[in-house]
Parts: C-alpha cells; structure tokens; sequence
C-alpha cells in the first residue's frame, strides 16, 4: 500500500458472475420495453449467463455485441478509436500491436475460470488507500447496482462514487474531459 496513493476504478467488476446475469437481465428489460423483438429473442436465445462449455466463447462475444448495440458497454455516439489508440501508443512495439486481439483473447479465456469464481467483497473487503469508483450510469457489462454492492461494503480511508451520465462500461473514453479533471 505504501507504493500507491489511491485506487481509481472504471468499469469495477466486482463479482463477473452476478454482473453478467444482471446485465442480462436489464438489457433483456430494455429490449422488451422498447418492443425490440429482435434483441429480445438473441437474449433468450443465448439463455441466462456466464456462458460456459463448448459454445461459450461465441455465445459471450455475440452477448458483447448485443451489449454493444443497445449502448451498454459504449453509450456514446463518438466510439473510442481502439485500434488508433493502440496504433498511436508508445508503450507497444508494432509486432505487440498487430497481436493485440489474439494475446486479449488468449488471455480471457486462461483467465475466466477464474473470474467467474471472482467476489471482491470476499476478496478484497479492505483497503488502505482512497477508492474512487468512475461509473458510467448506462454500463451493462459491470451494472452500477452489482459495482455499488461492493462499494457500499468495502472499507477504505475515503471512498467516492462519480456518476458519469453519458457513459458505459468506459467512461474514461466516452468522457474523457471529465475523467482527467
């Protein structure tokens, strides 16, 4: 703790599991009440999640995309330019560049085990330093209500909630002005 001076999170998934069924179930919600059929029958269609076995990989990434259609994992209009950030930045050789996706995805996949057993209020109920939960009011990938479970019980010297009102899953992209102020 002593290295670190506070903990800043976006898009806190505190508990995969429970966000992904919660996300589901709103974005479900939405899709009826705007009386889009379509959504609504690819959702029941993929069944509650996580979705694990052998088709799991692809009824998770056609869950993302139905996620990304309504607005819950990007809300605003102007998308973030993932492949013109990850071309422009320094931080990556070009040979990491052109990998970028397959590594992701190769890494999601050894990782998910494990995040499905994730429950940070188990996990992490303490911390020593400030927290500042940056939540996009719109986010169905990590829902508010499932990160704010987590928030209300972790303990912590000071702890913020900043709402921000046009933003998903990542605020820190879809506001940027207001995230470095």
């Amino acid at each position: 703790p002593d290295l670190y001076r506070g903990f800043v999170s976006t898009g806190q998934m505190s508990h995969y599991a429970e966000a992904m069924v919660e996300g589901h179930r709103q974005l479900l919600q939405r899709a009826l009440g705007r009386g889009d059929a379509a959504q609504a029958a690819a959702l029941q269609a993929l069944g509650r999640p996580p979705y694990i076995g052998p088709d799991g990989a692809a009824r998770r990434e056609r869950y993302l995309q139905l996620l990304e259609e309504a607005g819950g994992l990007w809300h605003s209009p102007t998308k973030f330019d993932r492949v013109g950030w990850m071309i422009a930045s320094p931080e990556y050789a070009w040979w990491e560049k052109l990998r970028y996706a397959q590594a992701a995805n190769a890494s999601f996949a050894q990782l998910f085990p494990e995040l499905l057993e994730l429950d940070l209020k188990r996990l992490v109920p303490r911390v020593e330093v400030p927290v500042y939960f940056v939540v996009g009011r719109h986010d169905l990938m990590s829902p508010p209500a499932v990160a704010a479970s987590y928030f209300a019980a972790l303990s912590a010297p000071k702890k913020a909630w900043l709402w921000f009102e046009e933003s998903a899953h990542f605020p820190q992209w879809e506001e940027v002005e207001r995230f470095h102020e």
